[in-house]
């Protein structure tokens, strides 16, 4: 029997029957066209769809999404899937598996150095600074979305979500220059925006399609680009971005809650996400101790220093309202 082509399939999805959302038609519609290019004509096998799958570097969510798109395919024609092929994972066993991968601050600027292209530095600066996540939420993105004066940007929430938070870019002056200059590239000027450049999307696509909205494969091809570059980061994805922000937020103090604001998790979802990055803080806090010894040339007990900060508090509001108390006398002459 004749095998159904991408196309065909795409199509046959689309029928209510099948009862695919637009969205996940589209996700499918992005899988085959990749697992496509990865066949280079050859024919379509479930061994092969196997061995596309094993190549990806991916979390295990997303290789359920990967793998339900092929099975589909396959189903559709009329194709026997093996009894353990394209096997689903469960959901007992769902985690992402890149829980404890993320770039730092200085890979990032190493990054940004061996990539020769604005529009490539534009899309780092704006995956780590921000926290973005790389798919809808960093492709939706428009330039009125951006506040220049006070480096932040306005992000609509992923998937089904129709929320909108304010992101604070961190370390704002490695993206904003940069970001200005891309803009005044594409004949945009940042600092007097028309109504129809508002609605530009903020980064575009370079080549081919050049001038239309940035996509998730562009994304998922620069950092392709990048594991070829820096063999150092031989499986980097894009959510190592925004575990980066997570781990540099946590480095910096940001209490939870508000990094749960910042990456648009809830505070318990975020916590257990990123509970492995606790271990930082305990790092630090030896370290800290370490250095006061070394300092002081004696152990400081961190006690002492919570009661000393209490009364040099209690001290300055002491202050204060005798401050406060001068001038009411002052201004009543």
């Amino acid at each position: 029997m004749k095998m159904k082509t991408f196309s065909q399939t795409l199509q046959e999805m689309k029928n209510p029957a099948m009862n695919k959302s637009p969205s996940t038609i589209k996700i499918y519609r992005r899988t085959l066209l990749d697992y496509e290019k990865f066949l280079v004509g050859r024919t379509p096998t479930v061994e092969n769809a196997e061995e596309y799958l094993s190549s990806m570097t991916i979390q295990k969510s997303t290789y359920n999404t990967y793998a339900s798109a092929l099975r589909n395919y396959f189903k559709i024609s009329k194709i026997k899937i093996p009894e353990g092929s394209l096997k689903l994972i469960t959901k007992k066993n769902l985690g992402n598996i890149r829980a404890d991968k993320y770039v730092t601050f200085k890979q990032v600027n190493e990054i940004v150095d061996i990539l020769d292209n604005l529009q490539e530095h534009v899309i780092i600066r704006l995956l780590y600074h921000s926290g973005v996540r790389s798919g809808s939420e960093f492709t939706s993105l428009n330039v009125e979305d951006v506040d220049f004066k006070k480096a932040k940007i306005k992000v609509k929430g992923s998937k089904k979500s129709k929320k909108i938070r304010v992101v604070n870019l961190i370390e704002p002056d490695y993206v904003m220059p940069l970001l200005k200059r891309y803009l005044k590239q594409r004949g945009i000027n940042p600092d007097k925006l028309s109504r129809d450049d508002m609605k530009q999307p903020l980064v575009v696509t370079r080549g081919k399609n050049a001038g239309s909205r940035v996509t998730w494969s562009t994304v998922r091809g620069l950092c392709m680009k990048i594991r070829r570059l820096y063999p150092e980061l031989s499986d980097l994805s894009a959510h190592w971005f925004r575990h980066g922000f997570a781990v540099w937020s946590k480095i910096d103090g940001m209490p939870v809650d508000l990094c749960a604001i910042q990456l648009g998790n809830e505070p318990q979802t975020c916590a257990e996400i990123y509970s492995h990055f606790s271990e930082l803080d305990v790092d630090r806090y030896f370290k800290e101790r370490e250095q006061t010894k070394e300092e002081t040339g004696e152990y400081v007990d961190p006690l002492s220093e919570v009661s000393i900060l209490r009364d040099e508090i209690k001290k300055m509001k002491e202050d204060m309202v005798l401050v406060k108390k001068y001038y009411e006398e002052k201004a009543k002459g």
